[in-house]
């Protein structure tokens, strides 16, 4: 059975009991704004995916599990030839361990499979883990050109950053949003440029909750 709470003080200290909401002012130029704008609206949740720094790390690990590779290879090959001195070694783990620790102890400084199998195990755990984190950012939705072009308004009309750390908002092909589906964004840009165009506080009380519309005190922003 569904029941309601009620106490006979409710109005006496309702106004403490209200959810905090960050107020974004009309003046303020910091990071601290930005985030607050970006936040206050799930299309303005924009940032870079660092494609091309994601692709250039891929490659570089790479490239390091190959010259891991050939250098296995090389091992297996001379161990695999017609004239090796133990091929027991390529046919027995075991054995080539207990091999190894006799070699090890002459020489530490001796590159043996174990060794090389445990360094390509740890690059290759690495590799794994940044290509499927690149393979999830690719398939993150690139902003629609109404929100791209409401967040970089702010940026460029605010400028609550310098020039040099703001400018990331202009690299359009990299970025990508936080916000899952499209489904709302041709509604959205509806009531969007139906605020730019009639804006008055009937319609904003009709279509933002009083939360939304003390995020700010900015007339510019709907």
């Amino acid at each position: 059975m569904a029941s309601l709470w009620t106490s006979k003080n409710h109005t006496s200290d309702e106004n403490l009991r209200k959810p905090h909401v960050r107020t974004l002012s009309a003046h303020d130029k910091s990071y601290r704004s930005l985030s607050i704008f970006l936040d206050s609206d799930e299309n303005f949740k924009i940032y870079r995916r660092f494609g091309c720094l994601h692709s250039r790390l891929l490659l570089r690990k790479q490239d390091e599990i190959r010259r891991l590779e050939v250098e296995l290879d090389e091992l297996d090959d001379l161990d695999e030839a017609d004239d090796a001195p133990d091929k027991l070694r390529a046919r027995s783990r075991i054995h080539d361990v207990a091999m190894e620790r006799r070699e090890l102890a002459e020489s530490e400084t001796l590159r043996t499979r174990s060794i090389i199998l445990e360094e390509i195990e740890e690059k290759l755990a690495a590799y794994d883990d940044l290509l499927l984190r690149s393979k999830r950012l690719n398939t993150m939705n690139r902003p629609s050109e109404s929100d791209y072009r409401s967040v970089e308004r702010y940026i460029f009309d605010k400028k609550p950053l310098i020039d040099e750390e703001q400018g990331f908002i202009y690299e359009k092909k990299d970025l990508v949003t936080l916000r899952e589906g499209r489904e709302g964004a041709f509604l959205d840009t509806l009531i969007e440029k139906f605020f730019r165009v009639f804006h008055c506080e009937i319609l904003q009380s009709l279509f933002c909750t009083s939360t939304d519309r003390a995020k700010t005190n900015d007339p510019n922003l709907h």
